[in-house]
């Protein structure tokens, strides 16, 4: 009966301590590296390493893009002397 008391009793107390240890304050932005400083030249970078991403991406469609015109237009010179064949033999 006395071990039922005092198994009771320490589950309560560990009950009533639980939530004063577990509360924890923390400083207003811990962790965050912009605050040190230190973040500045990491934002720069990432942007940087962004900025050479997109250039190469719009160079990649701009290399697409002329190569595409380049078709086109010997395609058009191609269906245009045809078109002169054609004038030609009807004439």
């Amino acid at each position: 009966m006395f071990s039922l008391r005092t198994v009771a009793r320490t589950q309560v107390r560990s009950l009533r301590i639980a939530p004063a240890m577990s509360a924890r304050g923390y400083a207003d932005n811990a962790g965050n590296a912009a605050s040190s400083g230190g973040g500045d030249s990491f934002k720069n970078k990432e942007q940087a390493e962004e900025a050479v991403y997109f250039r190469k991406q719009e160079a990649l469609k701009m290399a697409k893009a002329k190569e595409s015109l380049a078709k086109n237009e010997e395609e058009r010179k191609k269906l245009e002397k045809e078109l002169k064949d054609l004038e030609a033999k009807s004439a």
